[in-house]
């Protein structure tokens, strides 16, 4: 841990306060992706327990994730014109979803627990938003993409997490065990929230400039500006990309877990084991993200380009793996034996192993997508925008 943050605060000239600030959103990007997994490896016993088909799995997945995604523009701008402050924003929303888990945790009726679900969403809308705000206050224009993508990937490891822990607690006890763990989990991320030491805003646009201490920036959003924001082209252009780019990214996170279990004939942790090993491309995407930025130094206009190049790489690779036909046979619950017995599948039969590499790459090339479109928006709008 020490090394990667010495590397962090050596590769990006960080002082203390603002590396601290990073790695306490990175750990709430952790917690987010928890909570929006942990229920994956439990369909099978929600489908049981409430007696639903895969249409409700997919409401209740779907409803989350629209919720998440639509109340971010009610959050945003309740942080930008009332509260403020955005490290209380953040608080209020992680103890609100802590509060609905909680509650969850007791619902026997397939209506409620739905609804439910969908408040918690509606209660986290707040952290991507105001995340990418205050990265883009921590890190120069050349520098965010790389940013963006390392809190991506430190986050991803909140799905793997929240699948793994919840496969492992309810297999041992019972599913609703794993959402009060969630509930502590968020009330964990509230606590946390309250003490983000919040850059000033618009910093890394103006600490160039040398004596940041005697500058501020305190400009705040108005209503009349949000016709500024949705009349820029880009930003329509880029909310129109992210829309083609978020729902296939869900689909693959969400079902492809169930389509790994289904398809390739394995156990939930041998479907967690398979999908960690061949996702391990998202790390390369890191290295990807630096060469980005640094080809973004000669040519402004390359950002967008290779966003469009590496979408479409992503979709061939991702395609050519979902029409590979074949299957694992793997039912054993022991994770490391697990983990050693797929290893040496992809090593051994030319024919997982190539249809695995389609999956390697294809998470290497989407793994800049999403911080791509944050930097642009970082560099066309406004902080308080």
């Amino acid at each position: 841990m020490e090394c990667i943050l010495y590397w962090l605060r050596k590769m990006f000239k960080l002082d203390a306060d603002h590396l601290s600030t990073f790695v306490q959103l990175a750990s709430l990007f952790i917690i987010l992706n928890y909570n929006t997994y942990f229920l994956v490896p439990n369909f099978e016993a929600i489908r049981y327990a409430f007696n639903v088909s895969d249409m409700y799995l997919g409401l209740l997945s779907g409803g989350y994730l629209f919720a998440n995604g639509f109340s971010t523009i009610a959050w945003a701008y309740l942080s930008e014109t009332q509260m403020k402050t955005r490290k209380k924003v953040l608080s209020l929303s992680f103890i609100l979803a802590s509060l609905f888990m909680f509650f969850e945790v007791f619902v026997y009726s397939a209506t409620y627990f739905i609804i439910i679900i969908i408040l918690t969403g509606v209660s986290l809308g707040s952290v991507l938003p105001l995340g990418f705000s205050i990265i883009a206050d921590i890190f120069r224009s050349e520098e965010r993409t790389q940013a963006y993508t390392l809190w991506y990937t430190i986050g991803g490891f909140g799905i793997s997490l929240g699948i793994a822990v919840s496969s492992i607690i309810s297999s041992i006890f019972s599913w609703r065990y794993t959402i009060l763990l969630d509930s502590i989990l968020l009330l964990i991320g509230g606590v946390l929230s309250y003490f983000i030491k919040e850059p000033m805003r618009g910093w890394s646009d103006i600490r160039s400039y040398g004596k940041v201490e005697l500058l501020t920036f305190d400009s705040n959003l108005r209503l009349k500006d949000l016709r500024k924001i949705i009349t820029n082209r880009t930003n329509l252009k880029l909310i129109l990309e992210s829309t083609f780019q978020v729902i296939p990214d869900a689909v693959i996170l969400i079902w492809g877990f169930q389509f790994i279990m289904r398809e390739l004939k394995v156990c939930n942790v041998a479907a967690l084991v398979y999908l960690s090993i061949v996702g391990t491309g998202a790390f390369g995407g890191i290295i990807l993200a630096r060469i980005i930025d640094k080809i973004y130094l000669k040519n402004k206009k390359m950002r967008p380009i290779m966003g469009s190049l590496f979408c479409l790489l992503s979709a061939l690779f991702l395609i050519l793996f979902s029409s590979s036909k074949f299957e694992l046979n793997i039912y054993n619950g022991d994770i490391i034996a697990v983990f050693f017995e797929i290893l040496e599948i992809i090593i051994s039969n030319p024919c997982i192993f190539v249809a695995s590499i389609f999956y390697f790459i294809g998470k290497l090339v989407n793994t800049p997508l999403g911080p791509i479109k944050e930097s642009v928006l970082a560099d066309i709008n406004l902080p308080e925008h």
